[in-house]
């Protein structure tokens, strides 16, 4: 655009101002006063080699960038101005951009300057750059080094990483450096979008002097999966790679790339604002009975959440607490009502499940249908959940036998086995099947042992007991959990004879 020259037609829409009602004014006057500031404020733009610029009163303004890409030095002066300044936007998406070099003279960098310079690799700024927007190496996926001249006295640079002159400040983690990174102890500070969109950063420990983590946090950390902290940090905590504050009461970030399930400590009374968003590859999260407050957006684009239970004490639940939770389709509340607000997504596939004598529900909460919860005993909720309700109607008593192996369903549930199926039952076996033992149980049997093989279910506790004789009193042998569906019990041979068997312990 052309500065200081307004055209006829905007002359005139100013004229006509005075014939519109008076509350009618705001919304016309804006537009024109904004664009009376942008015609008296921009400059014309020039080319020069490979790059694009404007100039101003304190020099010259990159704004735009023509090249090959490679590695560029930004050039120190255009058109006999000095270079001070690289704009909004100036280098975005160059994606064949590897290594930046900036002169002297450079004093600020604008924001979204190299947004998408996916292969950028290394950046280096000189003594005289003051000011760095937050924004301005975003989604620069290949960027692990920043290098920063001795002599800038208001930055400084150590593994790669930008740090303010003191090193107190974290600003910058780069968005490509890869694995696990520890905070150098004397920072005190980490700026709000130091990690936002570092991809390949895997783990991050905190050090004892750290006080206050800004902003977004660590946004779009997609393979992050522990946030440690030192024992003597006085401001946070860190139990099970989730970070909370130093009394464990506060859930302040679980990391993006945690799979699979979560239980939050039960010390937990309060989850904080987007303390587990965008964790979509989380499919259950455990909520301690402690919890009475869940922050804004706490669970929201938590993808891969099907359902949930919420504690009875939870009085407190943000906006947008479910936004996002695409397969989400039960909430279970144990408890009252809370107040009513906009938890979930328009529209949203979830239904709220609720005690039948709980108060403040009615057939729609907070725009969701809901129904009665319904608990089943142990053995009725194995019943549906084996599959043995649905497939054997008619036989699903405790003491019937559908499949016909000889464990009658009441048994089944107690071992772990399937109710349908003739060949998943607890036995003694005479062989060892190697490719469904543990490598433990594969060695040599000790000389004064025998070795007891039997048919196990992943998870469950066993244990082989010994009577000297029948109707004599059975005495504990060994004890495991097995991990396989065959394992291996040593017991100690007997002086004489044993009679042996294998239970299921609680």
């Amino acid at each position: 655009m052309r500065k200081g020259k307004l055209n006829s037609s905007a002359i005139h829409a100013a004229l006509r101002f005075n014939a519109c009602p008076v509350q009618h004014w705001s919304r016309l006057l804006l537009p024109l006063f904004s664009l009376l500031v942008l015609l008296g404020t921009t400059a014309d733009a020039a080319q020069h080699g490979d790059f694009v610029f404007e100039s101003s009163d304190s020099g010259a303004i990159i704004t735009g960038y023509l090249g090959s890409g490679g590695d560029v030095t930004v050039p120190d002066r255009l058109n006999g101005q000095p270079v001070t300044r690289i704009g909004f936007e100036a280098f975005a998406h160059v994606i064949n951009l590897n290594f930046l070099s900036m002169p002297v003279g450079v004093s600020e960098i604008e924001s979204h300057a190299f947004l998408g310079c996916a292969g950028l690799r290394s950046v280096s700024f000189s003594r005289t750059l003051a000011f760095i927007d937050p924004g301005a190496f975003i989604d620069c996926d290949s960027l692990t080094v920043f290098e920063v001249d001795g002599l800038n006295p208001d930055y400084a640079s150590a593994d790669g990483v930008l740090f303010d002159k003191a090193r107190a400040v974290l600003l910058q983690f780069p968005p490509g450096k890869e694995g696990a990174y520890a905070v150098p102890q004397g920072v005190t500070t980490i700026s709000g979008a130091a990690f936002q969109s570092c991809r390949k950063l895997t783990s991050i420990t905190l050090p004892q002097s750290a006080k206050s983590i800004e902003g977004i946090g660590f946004s779009d950390c997609v393979a992050l999966q522990a946030i440690e902290v030192d024992s003597l940090n006085s401001v946070y905590s860190g139990v099970d790679g989730v970070l909370l504050d130093k009394a464990g009461t506060k859930v302040l970030t679980c990391p993006q790339g945690r799979a699979g399930d979560i239980s939050l400590p039960n010390t937990v009374t309060d989850i904080g604002e987007l303390a587990l968003f965008g964790c979509s590859r989380l499919t259950s999260i455990a909520l301690p009975n402690s919890l009475t407050s869940i922050g804004n957006s706490a669970f929201a684009r938590c993808a891969g959440l099907s359902s949930l239970t919420v504690p009875g004490h939870v009085t407190d639940i943000g906006y947008g607490v479910f936004q996002g939770c695409s397969l989400l389709k039960k909430v279970y509340f144990e408890g009252d009502a809370p107040e009513s607000g906009e938890f979930f997504d328009a529209p949203s596939i979830a239904t709220i499940y609720h005690k039948a004598e709980a108060k403040g529900w009615g057939d729609v909460f907070a725009d969701q249908p809901t129904a009665i919860w319904t608990t089943l005993s142990g053995y009725a909720a194995w019943v549906q959940s084996s599959g043995l309700g649905a497939r054997y109607p008619n036989a699903s008593g405790e003491g019937d036998d559908p499949d016909g192996d000889g464990l009658v369903n009441r048994d089944e549930w107690a071992a772990g086995t399937d109710p349908t199926q003739a060949d998943s039952v607890l036995a003694l076996e005479l062989t060892p099947r190697p490719a469904d033992l543990v490598d433990a149980d594969r060695t040599a049997i000790p000389d004064g042992y025998h070795a007891l093989y039997f048919r196990s279910v992943p998870g469950h506790r066993y244990g082989a007991r010994m009577a000297p004789r029948l109707g004599g009193e059975w005495e504990q042998q060994a004890v495991a959990v097995a991990s396989t569906t065959q394992t291996r019990f040593l017991v100690p041979k007997p002086a004489k004879q044993g009679f042996y068997r294998v239970v299921v312990l609680p």
